[in-house]
């Protein structure tokens, strides 16, 4: 959805002038009343939608929001405004009355034009409901689904999507579904309320619900989406809970998310095989290919979420927060590390807490010469065997953890040549118990970037390796639309760690695996160990 102040053409020969900053203060700003913001925060936010970016740089209040208030005082902001309006903003009265209904005007069209882009959404979406059998239907029955629904998303919503209740059916719920939420900034208030009366005057039930405890980028919880789209839970988990605020059923903010943690630590550590050697990491502009932009995404999916930067609050002392490692394998046997509080915290401390394609490249090829020089070229298993020792060692009581490995596959031939349950279906299953969730648990992620989408996926190259260490392998197919080939690698990972939040992903891991697998598992290498030391034993008795 554009801004507001971009519908106004270039030939407009209007005067009113735009909600977009200008190169002067406007009649609103002159007489704006800065004691209505209470924040820091608001102060801030509301001059840099104001002022030009050379003012900005000016009072170095151009970098980001949480940058800025690190370093300034409500004072030195209130001293900036001022700078910005001038004389004029001690005496309100000499602003004339016709400048002051012309802002007034200016702000009635972008009103008007904001309700206009609403209104074609989803107008477009009822044009469109005629395609297929589940578009045929009509709002004549209450107890079906509607044609079409909306609904606002945002993490301070108080009412959980219910995707794990009941069965995934994509008939179960509406033809089309039209969700809005916050990309660059969040909705304003404003925005809402036209909103609401667009979905009021054509009937259209509107919701407003999170996918999630943790605030996570745009661009992850449009992967979420999707996912659950995917697999048929996203309509039929709506129309849940528009018939249960129908009902007038209280919607508990923890109703659909289980109980904190009593303690249980996580890490996921993805292991991630490259197609290029180590010398072809470039950041330059004419070497770019799906690879890199594969592992750029990768790279924000697995480290970055939402304010982490600017979080005061370490993964240590929040137990909900799971730590993320990337391992990147290439084909020269080189490997580079990635922890998230090394990288994210060092691009943030550049302001770039939010960087682009080109600084994650750069960071990452600065990474690589680090590791090349240290020869980090050790093996799979010995690198496997030191990250599982490093992770019990951070541990107060190293016995008390568990360790698997997930496989990401195009196909989950595993689990159906054993007519078994696959790992989705655990995880979307509301039968799983959360018993398992008090343990600690770390968890690898074995995936490998194609070059091309027409490529499959590999088998865990590695599996051989983990099973000999005693971890097990579990098969997931991630991929179960079209609509998430291209950005499968990505995505998957953007799932596991969306499924840990819900605290859903280390219980659906233990029912594929099972308690008798592992113990079998356990016996078997005890046993081994056993019978070499009795072997070493009689070989003594005999010299």
């Amino acid at each position: 959805i554009r801004e507001p102040s971009t519908y106004a053409s270039d030939n407009d020969t209007s005067n009113d002038e735009p909600l977009a900053a200008s190169s002067t203060p406007t009649a609103a700003d002159i007489v704006f009343d800065m004691s209505r913001l209470e924040s820091k925060r608001d102060i801030l936010e509301h001059i840099q939608q104001r002022c030009p970016l050379e003012f900005l740089r000016k009072h170095r209040l151009n970098s980001s929001t949480d940058v800025v208030l690190r370093k300034t005082n409500r004072a030195k902001l209130l001293a900036a405004w001022k700078d910005w309006v001038g004389p004029g903003g001690e005496n309100s009265s000499s602003i004339s009355r016709q400048e002051s209904t012309k802002d007034q005007n200016g702000a009635a069209e972008e009103n008007s034009n904001t309700e206009e882009t609403f209104r074609a959404i989803l107008l477009d979406r009822f044009s469109r409901r005629s395609e297929g059998d589940i578009g045929n239907r009509t709002t004549d029955d209450p107890a079906l689904p509607p044609p079409v629904m909306a609904a606002v998303l945002h993490e301070s919503m108080d009412n959980e999507l219910p995707c794990w209740e009941g069965t995934k059916d994509e008939a179960g719920g509406p033809a089309r579904l039209c969700l809005f939420l916050g990309a660059v900034r969040d909705m304003t208030h404003k925005e809402n309320v036209l909103l609401t009366k667009v979905c009021s005057d054509l009937n259209i039930p509107l919701l407003g619900f999170r996918l999630g405890p943790v605030p996570e980028f745009t661009s992850k919880i449009l992967s979420v989406v999707t996912y659950h789209n995917a697999v048929g839970a996203l309509g039929p988990a709506a129309w849940r809970m528009w018939t249960k605020k129908q009902q007038k059923v209280k919607m508990d903010r923890e109703a659909n998310v289980a109980v904190a943690r009593p303690g249980g630590k996580r890490r996921l550590h993805v292991i991630c095989n490259i197609p290029m050697s180590s010398a072809g990491l470039k950041h330059d502009l004419a070497a770019r290919s799906r690879v890199l932009w594969c592992l750029v995404r990768l790279c924000v999916c697995t480290l970055w979420r939402s304010k982490l930067a600017s979080s005061s609050a370490s993964t240590q002392s929040s137990p909900n927060i799971i730590e993320n490692t990337l391992s990147i394998v290439f084909e020269d046997d080189a490997i580079l590390t990635l922890e998230q509080e090394d990288l994210v915290k060092t691009l943030a401390e550049k302001h770039q807490a939010a960087p682009s394609e080109h600084q994650i490249l750069v960071a990452l090829c600065q990474k690589r010469d680090e590791a090349v020089c240290e020869k980090n070229k050790s093996s799979i298993k010995r690198f496997v065997k030191k990250s599982i020792k490093k992770w019990r060692n951070s541990l107060e009581d190293p016995q008390d953890s568990r360790c698997y490995c997930l496989n990401i596959t195009k196909e989950d031939s595993a689990n159906k040549e054993k007519d078994e349950s696959s790992l989705i279906d655990c995880v979307y299953s509301n039968l799983i118990t959360q018993e398992s969730n008090s343990a600690n648990a770390l968890i690898f992620a074995h995936l490998a970037i194609r070059s091309d989408t027409s490529v499959d996926s590999d088998d865990c190259r590695y599996a051989s390796v983990f099973e000999n260490l005693g971890v097990p392998v579990v098969a997931w197919n991630t991929i179960q639309n079209s609509s998430l080939t291209q950005d499968s690698e990505a995505s998957a990972i953007a799932m596991m760690q969306h499924f840990e939040y819900q605290q859903r992903l280390l219980p659906a891991i233990y029912a594929c695996v099972g308690t008798e697998k592992v113990d079998r598992k356990k016996r078997k290498k005890e046993g081994r160990f056993k019978k070499r030391k009795s072997s070493k034993k009689r070989r003594r008795e005999e010299l």
